[in-house]
């Protein structure tokens, strides 16, 4: 993948994070927030950690002096069992920054740099 930075959510804030923040460096810098979980879990929780996480890594990029062109909320599961809970899951939209952003759900094994090549970010018109 290139250059990239791995940050443990916990260790970021005591308000409830993502699992991690990678930043990433391609032909730009971006960076993905990823959540891990064994099956999916309830839609509120999971957007408010990664709203929370958005804050973080846009406080961070700000402080590391990067501008980050694009940012991946990756929910990484090992179980697809409930469709329900994952077409919610999958019709959240988050704003942060002017753009829209949806929760990308893969299977833990995933290789991160092909979620990140297959999600585009919206901006607002």
């Amino acid at each position: 993948m290139g250059e990239f930075l791995v940050l443990k959510g916990e260790r970021l804030s005591t308000s409830k994070v993502c699992d991690c923040i990678i930043f990433y460096k391609q032909k730009s810098y971006g960076a993905a927030l990823v959540e891990l979980k064994s099956s999916y879990s309830h839609a509120g929780p999971i957007t408010e950690k990664f709203s929370n996480t958005l804050k973080i890594a846009e406080c961070i990029s700000k402080k590391m002096k990067i501008n980050v062109k694009s940012q991946h909320l990756v929910l990484l599961s090992k179980n697809h069992r409930n469709p329900i809970t994952s077409d919610l899951l999958g019709a959240i939209k988050i704003k942060s920054s002017g753009t829209t952003h949806r929760i990308h759900l893969n299977k833990c094994g995933d290789h991160l740099l092909a979620i990140i090549s297959n999600s585009k970010p919206r901006r607002r018109g």
